[in-house]
């Protein structure tokens, strides 16, 4: 994660999931980052970041049956609150093994998180950048958010 924040110089997070929420472990940030928010222990829904987009694909398909029955209470204007939408998105997460949301949290702000799997093989958990959307480079981040989430991946492995 350091690594990460070294190499892009935002706001670096990993979550796990807790009830229907995204539950920050681990946030580090340089002198440019995000320091609202999100905080360690800091939660929110998972259908509207891109850690809780990620934990949702990876998931059983009844969590995110209990997201929808939970509602999908917007945050900012950006926020999907379609089940249809959501599901779409999740399809594509799940396929391309990353996620993004823009502005859905908050304005301003963007988000791209990986998947980061435990000693199992199982889901431990989601890796992410957030930035400014003006400094987001989904292009250029998300090469090296993929490689740090490996990186984490390969060290849980290892951890046993």
């Amino acid at each position: 994660m350091e690594d990460l924040l070294l190499a892009t110089h935002e706001t670096i997070h990993f979550a796990i999931y807790e009830g229907l929420d995204v539950l920050y472990i681990e946030k580090i940030i340089g002198h440019r980052g995000l320091s609202a928010q999100s905080r360690i222990a800091g939660r929110l829904p998972l259908y509207c970041t891109a850690t809780g987009k990620v934990i949702l694909a990876f998931s059983a398909p009844s969590l995110f049956e209990e997201v929808v029955r939970g509602g999908l209470t917007p945050l900012t204007r950006h926020t999907i609150t379609s089940p249809a939408l959501l599901a779409e998105q999740l399809a594509r997460v799940h396929s391309q093994r990353l996620a993004a949301e823009c502005e859905e949290t908050r304005l301003g702000y963007a988000s791209l998180a990986v998947p980061v799997y435990g000693s199992s093989g199982a889901l431990a958990g989601a890796l992410s950048i957030t930035a400014p959307t003006c400094r987001m480079n989904v292009a250029k981040m998300s090469g090296l958010l993929r490689t740090a989430g490996l990186g984490v991946s390969r060290t849980l492995r290892l951890a046993g």
